[in-house]
């Protein structure tokens, strides 16, 4: 039968081990959400510069339908950008709310487990002494 010192100590490590798993997510999850912003807005800048090539390529057109029908894809493809830019790109709401969260979770969960983990290890370790200690005499 295992004392309620090993125990302690499987809780622990079980516990550290999961920590260090849900770290390793979180740090995944933040560096590839920074890398998926970046190319969002590396996309937008191109949907507005293929926009803006559009539009000047229009207005130089003769045909009053062509000239139209490039006008409108150009305005399409200029709100597509701005959307993008506002829902994940610099600045944008959503980009920065998911990095918020997931800065949250690792100073507001992942910091303080481990500290708590660091502070069980420490205690269990001088329970492990003092008992000893006790036996001998």
């Amino acid at each position: 039968m295992d004392t309620p010192r090993k125990i302690a100590k499987k809780r622990t490590e079980v516990l550290a081990s999961r920590l260090s798993c849900y770290d390793r997510t979180v740090a995944g999850l933040q560096k590839e959400l920074k890398t998926h912003v970046k190319n969002h807005v590396s996309g937008s800048i191109k949907n507005k510069n293929f926009a803006d090539t559009l539009g000047t390529v229009g207005r130089l057109e003769y045909s009053a339908d062509l000239k139209e029908t490039l006008g409108t894809v150009s305005t399409c493809f200029r709100e597509i950008a701005n959307s993008r830019l506002e829902l994940l790109g610099d600045g944008g709401k959503g980009g920065d709310q998911l990095l918020k969260r997931l800065a949250d979770a690792r100073s507001g969960v992942i910091e303080p487990t481990k500290a708590l983990l660091k502070d069980r290890d420490n205690v269990v370790s001088l329970c492990t002494k003092e008992e000893k200690k006790v036996r001998k005499k």
